[in-house]
């Protein structure tokens, strides 16, 4: 389950994504279903999310748990419980050691960090 605005706002991309690539607007996407999101094309969706946290990621969760959306760290974690950690609370591997990334971008990407990396989420198939 989903509890930080920020874990909130990266699967509301994920989510964006999926609905917004395949058609001309997001008329699709489980936000555009309530009655007040109804235009997403002029950003309904954020005001709902803004003026109505609670429900919004209520639709986030449920759209999380039906598309087994997770982070990196989190799949991790349930695999290896017992990985030693950093003080960040990331595992002591790179993602990309274990399968997760194909190409580790530090140092090239100066926004990367290990941190930013492990908690990309991820679709588990």
């Amino acid at each position: 389950m989903i509890e930080s605005f920020v874990d909130a706002m990266k699967v509301y991309d994920v989510m964006c994504g999926d609905f917004s690539g395949t058609k001309e607007d997001c008329s699709d996407c489980p936000l555009c279903q309530i009655k007040e999101t109804c235009d997403c094309l002029d950003s309904e969706c954020v005001m709902f999310i803004s003026t109505k946290p609670e429900k919004a990621l209520g639709i986030i969760n449920k759209y999380a748990e039906d598309n087994n959306l997770k982070t990196r760290m989190q799949d991790f974690f349930e695999k290896h419980p017992n990985a030693d950690v950093k003080e960040d609370g990331t595992p002591c591997v790179c993602a990309k050691a274990c399968g997760y990334v194909y190409k580790c971008k530090l140092p090239l990407d100066s926004e990367m960090t290990c941190h930013r990396c492990w908690n990309q989420f991820m679709q588990i198939k």
